[in-house]
């Protein structure tokens, strides 16, 4: 590598992760496979200041069913990082129209993603069933976060130089 030329940066995805994204990140970003406290995704340098979840839709409506103390207590601990994103593989209109196969009532499922956004600060984003817009979504904010690194401070500064 060039000096000054600047590395790629590395998404972190918790080992717990079933359903990977990785072969629909760009190579742009590199991906390492860890053990990340809250979350699903992180970024290397920054992981005290982005959790990022990701729920699919039978992962979602069994989340603000059966689990949804669970749930809401991640949502909790992810008011603790600056950027929270939860990213949902559905659209919401489906969850509205009861388009999934738990018996949960649509209202519980929509109220718990409404709650997490009021109550802990996390920011929803329904990305549609196609896994490759939630990656898209994860890779964009890992990236602005490294364009913005005067607003969101590196914690291993080295990782942004050669």
């Amino acid at each position: 590598m060039a000096r000054g030329e600047k590395t790629r940066p590395t998404i972190l995805r918790d080992t717990r992760e079933q359903l990977a994204l990785d072969q629909f990140f760009s190579p742009a970003v590199r991906v390492e496979v860890t053990t990340i406290g809250t979350g699903d995704y992180t970024l290397k340098g920054y992981s005290s200041q982005l959790a990022v979840e990701r729920k699919n839709l039978q992962d979602l409506t069994h989340c603000c069913g059966h689990d949804r103390d669970r749930f809401m207590d991640q949502m909790r601990r992810m008011a603790d990082y600056r950027v929270r994103l939860l990213v949902i593989e559905a659209d919401e209109a489906e969850v509205v129209a009861g388009a999934y196969r738990s018996r949960i009532d649509w209202k519980s499922v929509v109220g718990a993603v409404r709650a997490a956004q009021m109550d802990y600060g996390v920011a929803a984003y329904w990305t549609g069933k196609h896994q490759k817009d939630a990656a898209r979504l994860i890779e964009w904010v890992c990236l602005r976060m490294v364009r913005k690194s005067d607003i969101y401070r590196c914690e291993e500064p080295e990782l942004l130089e050669a």
